[in-house]
């Protein structure tokens, strides 16, 4: 999916976890060159649901919030950031977030049950 979207897109990663912890899972997973900015969490920064780590990503990707497109699998930090800095959320439903979702009034653009369903949405977008 990281690949297809690449070829198209312009990517970038947001993530509330710290550089070494993430930056080891994307080199494991090799996917590190998928993205064209990435933004850790990092010591006295603000992280999501926080509107400042998606505006960092979006001015290093030259972007607008209103043709980017945020997915994520957390209600509360992913889908109520992006909600927040006006970019269009797809929420990605895990079990332990769909708990979340009930705990909370934040409502995703697009909900979709796999990745395989993103390439239409973001179509659509």
């Amino acid at each position: 999916m990281l690949e297809t979207f690449a070829s198209d897109y312009r990517l970038g990663l947001v993530t509330n976890g710290p550089r070494e912890t993430q930056q080891l899972k994307l080199d494991a997973l090799d996917i590190t060159d998928a993205f064209d900015t990435t933004i850790f969490s990092e010591p006295g920064r603000p992280v999501k649901p926080d509107t400042e780590p998606f505006e960092r990503a979006l001015t290093l990707l030259d972007a607008s919030p209103q043709t980017s497109v945020h997915v994520g699998n957390s209600i509360r930090s992913d889908v109520a950031g992006a909600n927040a800095a006006g970019l269009h959320s797809v929420w990605v439903p895990r079990p332990a977030s769909i708990v979340d979702r009930e705990q909370t009034s934040v409502i995703p653009d697009e909900t979709i049950e796999t990745l395989s369903q993103l390439p239409a949405v973001v179509s659509e977008s």
